[in-house]
């Protein structure tokens, strides 16, 4: 797909850069879309991008005509998320994994060789391990895979072989038939991550929590930790000039999600109810499961499907939660709340997964009375409330910039230099942060769309 070319830039001076994700980088509406769209946005300004993805309805199709739209060529392949499935548990019972069985493609292969033949890219980016052999077989300088996730981590997690955090955890769910998939999954792809450190000039992830899952030791030069932007909304009232909402936000068919707001509503909210009678829940996402839907308007609870934004959600509420008892990666949403200057109870699993100390725009709490009373207290303590909240906002204006976040893609990907910056170990892992996700690419040709 061909696209319009500014006349007054010297094509030859721009890096041929190959950019791979499993669904397209556009809109930014939810964990790893919001991380992708920030890498293209970073690369889209200066290089001339070839970019290839996976489409699984219409829309997504609509959403990649717009990334295409900045791009010099792209390759939108269809996927249907059943078949799919079924590939991958093929792929599983002949000795390899689910994650690529469920992706592997020849459309894909050919067309990078197609695009390889007349020069090695300067360089290639894939997201997440489903990318990471396309991008293996590509000819290019430098290739870096952004596995964001110890996706590893996650698998042996539902497979109860890890500790996945507080409340209880997976651990002894031994009588889920799907365990023994989770565990082969989880051990599998450990093994493809750490092939990986090996076969790439550099692997990035989101925290140093997913680095030392994958080099406890500190000693992989080529690991590096980026994290993400994160919007700030200046503008925001104070928290305690709300009313007495609790609010959630994210993606409401995603397993750790869901697991996290059924604990808290059955176990936290009663206890939540007794301390502020008035309170009331909001659980805002895409997508709700019907063991989510079940609540809606009992005991002051609302689940609110599918809106545009999810910022008047959070301006209207108080305090935010992030209950998710299995957490992995960065939370985007808890990142919105701070930037909203929202104080965030927080359990510990996700609470690992950012430099904030403990009340600094995030109360961690463990067990559920624990977890209830810090609700309940920022319910009910005005100077509190505000004090968390502002701190939040503070700590994201600081640790998440986007104009940072771009500089570092591009030295990452088109520096080979950022090689010798040190992997994860002591002063090499710290996250890379950012704040104004909705800024705009510079360049005058086609752009992305920013941030929703």
């Amino acid at each position: 797909m061909a696209v319009e070319v500014d006349s007054g830039v010297n094509r030859m001076a721009r890096p041929r850069v190959l950019f791979l994700s499993p669904r397209p980088p556009f809109p930014p509406n939810k964990g790893d879309k919001i991380r992708t769209h920030q890498v293209f946005a970073a690369l889209a300004d200066s290089c001339d991008v070839y970019a290839a993805s996976f489409v699984s309805s219409a829309q997504e199709r609509a959403d990649f005509a717009q990334v295409a739209s900045c791009c010099v060529d792209s390759l939108a392949v269809s996927r249907r998320a059943l078949i799919g499935l079924m590939r991958g548990a093929v792929e599983q019972l002949r000795g390899g994994t689910v994650t690529l069985g469920a992706y592997a493609s020849g459309t894909i292969r050919e067309q990078i060789a197609a695009w390889s033949a007349a020069a090695p890219f300067d360089a290639v980016y894939a997201f997440g391990g489903a990318m990471a052999p396309f991008a293996l077989a590509a000819r290019g300088r430098r290739r870096v895979l952004d596995l964001c996730d110890a996706d590893s981590e996650k698998w042996l997690s539902y497979a109860g072989l890890c500790d996945p955090g507080p409340c209880g955890t997976a651990r002894g769910r031994t009588t889920n038939p799907l365990r023994a998939v989770y565990a082969r999954e989880g051990r599998r792809l450990r093994e493809l991550e750490l092939t990986w450190l090996d076969a790439f000039d550099a692997v990035t992830v989101v925290t140093r929590r997913e680095a030392r899952v994958l080099d406890q030791a500190g000693a992989r030069k080529n690991l590096h930790v980026l994290s993400n932007a994160a919007p700030i909304i200046e503008s925001a009232p104070s928290a305690s000039q709300s009313r007495p909402i609790v609010s959630f936000t994210g993606a409401l068919d995603y397993k750790p999600n869901v697991d996290g707001l059924r604990w808290f509503v059955r176990d936290v909210w009663p206890i939540v109810r007794r301390q502020a009678p008035s309170a009331r829940l909001r659980i805002v996402g895409r997508a709700p499961v019907r063991r989510l839907r079940q609540f809606h308007g009992i005991d002051d609870v609302e689940v609110i499907a599918d809106v545009p934004s999810i910022t008047p959600y959070l301006l209207a509420s108080r305090v935010a939660i992030a209950p998710m008892r299995i957490s992995r990666g960065l939370p985007n949403k808890v990142l919105e709340a701070m930037g909203a200057a929202r104080p965030v109870v927080a359990t510990p699993a996700v609470g690992e997964s950012l430099d904030a100390r403990n009340g600094e725009g995030i109360l961690v709490a463990d067990a559920t009375a624990e977890f209830a009373e810090e609700v309940g207290r920022l319910l009910c303590d005005d100077n509190a409330c505000d004090r968390v909240g502002k701190s939040g906002q503070a700590y994201v204006r600081a640790h998440h910039d986007l104009d940072v976040i771009h500089t570092a893609w591009r030295g990452m990907l088109l520096d080979a230099g950022m090689r010798e910056s040190g992997g994860c170990g002591e002063g090499a892992g710290r996250p890379i942060t950012t704040h104004r996700a909705s800024a705009q690419p510079g360049r005058p040709r086609p752009r992305i769309p920013a941030a929703i």
